[in-house]
């Protein structure tokens, strides 16, 4: 990744998103740093080298071409190392000190508490936590999962009281979790609807009357956090009493994941019926429609 010079003399305000797999910053958030430069921002991205959810033929160089600055830092997704994750702290923190953001945005859990612990340490002005769900660490059962969750909810908690910060999440859930357990301040969570879509590409497509078929699609990593399990099990329901229902699976196993769905359990599901798996598609507008 090519570091953004902290040498040049500041002319915009400096936006920085931190977050924990670049394609993901691609794909769900590139409109919003697009809008950013739009609006006079000097706008840098900060993500682990680890791509790991990423296509065979992602490149950084397709996030710089947007006007983004990149950066990488020490971030494992999955690591537990204690001194990895001190690493990660210290990396976040030096380039606050070499970017100095007017503002932070941090974006899933790891990049929220170790982001938002250096933006306490280096006195970033303000920063937006990005909730995209409470994830693996909030879901897990059995007491080595609530010791850990206790500490992550605890330093949740010391993130968020910076003195200008705002929470974004996209459930009511999720905004209900963080206001009981007082993680977040009261008033300081807002609840959106997704990360949103460019309607330009996603367009409207009426509905074929007649069809004999009813489709019903779930598209995202076939992971089991994901819900993916559920789905399966909702499509065998549902076909018993509506034969012609169809039920898409779209999206890619990675082996190396503990959390993936294997692949020969996609391709069974798919030989017995009960789903179509079709696999990873960078056309999802068309499939939508």
């Amino acid at each position: 990744m090519v570091r953004g010079s902290s040498s040049e003399k500041r002319t915009k305000p400096v936006l920085l998103f931190v977050v924990n797999e670049a394609f993901f910053f691609l794909s769900h958030r590139i409109r919003l740093a697009v809008a950013a430069i739009e609006a006079g921002f000097d706008v840098h991205m900060a993500a682990p080298r680890d791509h790991a959810w990423a296509p065979d033929d992602f490149d950084i160089s397709q996030i710089e071409a947007y006007g983004v600055h990149c950066h990488e830092i020490a971030l494992s997704r999955r690591g537990q190392n204690p001194i990895g994750e001190l690493r990660a702290l210290i990396s976040i923190f030096q380039l606050y000190r070499e970017l100095r953001p007017d503002l932070v945005h941090l974006l899933t859990i790891k990049p929220i508490l170790y982001g938002g612990v250096a933006a306490r340490l280096a006195g970033v002005p303000a920063v937006v936590f990005g909730v995209t769900g409470l994830g693996h660490v909030f879901s897990s059962q059995g007491i080595p999962a609530r010791i850990r969750r206790a500490v992550v909810a605890g330093l949740m908690r010391f993130c968020m009281r910076h003195s200008c910060s705002e929470v974004i999440v996209q459930s009511q859930g999720d905004a209900s979790y963080l206001d009981a357990r007082g993680i977040s301040a009261p008033g300081q969570v807002n609840v959106i609807v997704g990360s949103g879509v460019d309607l330009a590409e996603f367009r409207f497509a009426k509905p074929v009357h007649g069809r004999a078929e009813q489709v019903v699609t779930l598209a995202s990593r076939m992971i089991w956090d994901k819900g993916v399990g559920q789905f399966v099990e909702a499509a065998r329901e549902v076909r018993k009493r509506t034969p012609s229902a169809v039920f898409w699976l779209v999206g890619d196993t990675k082996a190396e994941n503990p959390r993936s769905v294997p692949e020969q359990t996609l391709q069974g599901w798919h030989e017995s019926g009960d789903i179509v798996w079709l696999g990873r598609r960078a056309d999802m507008p068309q499939v939508l429609s």
